[in-house]
């Protein structure tokens, strides 16, 4: 199914796969299909196509992440992330992840933190509005992040690049908004 760990929520197992891979106009391309099973019996609940892209050099899925009854998941075939209902399998929205470089965009899986979700992926860090997709704020660190998502302590972000840096970033850097009372 791929080379991400799976998500689980509410009894449901959800996991991204790569799928019907063949060239289109002389070129590799694949589509990312992401998938809900019954945690119990392994029947298949939904499957939802990503969508077609050029073809990434490994797999590099995406790793899904549940919040309150969403799933969260990128892919680096079209450099999206997309929210999708737990339950019934409909898609709630979908982001485009700005300047995704060459090998794609959207491994990691987003971190949910008061009221927002934060995405690492490329160069950059994003808050973006888990209600409907929208981007709200951007930071650039530099490097890139692969399959890296920001672990949040007491208002500061950590996560490590391809420069082999750990760093820490206040969230207020991420989402000016951001009040570490959360009000």
């Amino acid at each position: 199914m791929g080379d991400v760990s799976p998500a689980a929520a509410d009894g449901i197992v959800v996991m991204d796969t790569v799928a019907d891979a063949k060239l289109v106009d002389g070129k590799p391309t694949m589509d990312t299909v992401v998938r809900a099973f019954n945690g119990t019996t392994g029947k298949v609940l939904w499957t939802v196509n990503l969508g077609r892209g050029a073809r990434i050099p490994a797999f590099k899925g995406g790793v899904p992440m549940i919040h309150d009854g969403t799933v969260y998941v990128g892919t680096p075939v079209t450099s999206d992330y997309t929210a999708i209902n737990l339950h019934s399998g409909k898609v709630e929205w979908t982001w485009k992840v700005p300047n995704p470089g060459p090998a794609g965009a959207g491994r990691g899986a987003p971190t949910f933190y008061r009221g927002m979700l934060y995405i690492s992926t490329g160069p950059d860090i994003y808050a973006v509005d888990p209600k409907n997709g929208r981007l709200m704020h951007r930071y650039h660190v530099g490097g890139r992040f692969g399959i890296v998502n920001p672990t949040i302590v007491g208002g500061t972000m950590y996560l490590g690049n391809s420069w082999d840096w750990v760093n820490a970033v206040p969230v207020k850097d991420v989402n000016p908004n951001f009040s570490e009372s959360g009000k």
